[in-house]
Parts: C-alpha cells; structure tokens; sequence
C-alpha cells in the first residue's frame, strides 16, 4: 500500500530528503561494493515496488560519517516535464531554507535532464552538492554527489559525466 504513495515527484522528495527514514525488510537491503573514480565504493542499496535506492561512499569513509557520498534513485514510473521543473523548485526551495547563505547554480536544463549544483556557503556543516535530474525512458533517475570540499570546474564535469551514466547503476 505505501508504494502507491511513493511515485512521481513525491518519491524524489521522500529519497533525497529523508533517505535516513525509509525502512526496509532486510531482504530488500543489499549491501556491495563498487569501482568508481578509481577507487572502491561501498555501496547500500534498498528495493521498494517502484524505487531503487542507492548510497554510496568511499570504502575507507562510513555511511554515518563521510566526505563524499554519492545518492542515486530511479523511479519506474512515469515522470513528466512538470515533476522535472516542480522537483528542482522543490529543492531549491529546500536546500536555502536549510541553509540560507547558500549558493545555486543550474548548469543545464534540458527537456530530459536538469543539472544544478548548490553550495553551503557559510553553512555547518560545509557541503557542495551536484545534482543531475534525467528522464530516461519515461522513468526518473536521480544522481546527487556530495562533498564537504569545494570542488572545482574539472571536479564538477567529472561528476556530472558520471551522474549521467546513473541509469546503468541502478536496474
């Protein structure tokens, strides 16, 4: 029954505000790990009827403290132009309440796919976030990469280049 209440737009909410509050049997919890960036990244995925979530961070850091983590979730349902345009709103909404004197940035906007960063400048604790919100095949796929570091211009094109090769990860 809960799952007809986590599609669309509300089910992007729920994973990237609340991802800690989601409950899982524990055979919808798989826990691996991964080779991204040259690295190994443990990862912490759960399985609702609709939704795949995924956590990541390198494998020397722990999911409740990290310097870099990596979110991804896909949503097999239909998603349309106005959950995209309402979702990033939604966010941007959320993350300068958190954190008013934080910085926003869309780095592209298209049809199927939104790219946005936003900085905790001046905030506790220090975080940059990138954003890449894609439709592909009518279904969401979300990839957020945090960091407490800045990251640079390179830094940035090499995350954005992995958010969008998300869809792969996630199946």
């Amino acid at each position: 029954m809960a799952s007809r209440y986590l599609t669309g737009l509300p089910a992007l909410i729920v994973l990237t505000i609340f991802p800690v509050c989601i409950s899982t049997q524990p055979e919808s919890r798989k826990d691996d790990t991964v080779q991204m960036d040259n690295r190994t990244w443990s990862r912490r995925t759960t399985k609702q009827p609709e939704i795949v979530y995924s956590k990541m961070v390198p494998s020397n850091q722990a999911f409740h403290a990290w310097d870099e983590r990596i979110e991804i979730a896909t949503i097999p349902v239909s998603i349309s132009d106005d959950t995209i345009n309402s979702f990033q709103l939604r966010r941007k909404y959320e993350l300068f309440k958190d954190c008013p004197t934080g910085r926003w940035n869309v780095l592209e906007y298209e049809t199927d796919l939104v790219i946005y960063e936003f900085e905790h400048q001046k905030c506790d604790p220090y975080e940059h976030r990138l954003v890449v919100m894609q439709r592909k095949e009518n279904r969401g796929i979300l990839f957020v990469y945090r960091s407490r570091k800045y990251l640079g211009e390179e830094q940035l094109k090499h995350w954005i280049e992995i958010g969008k090769k998300a869809h792969l990860w996630n199946r």
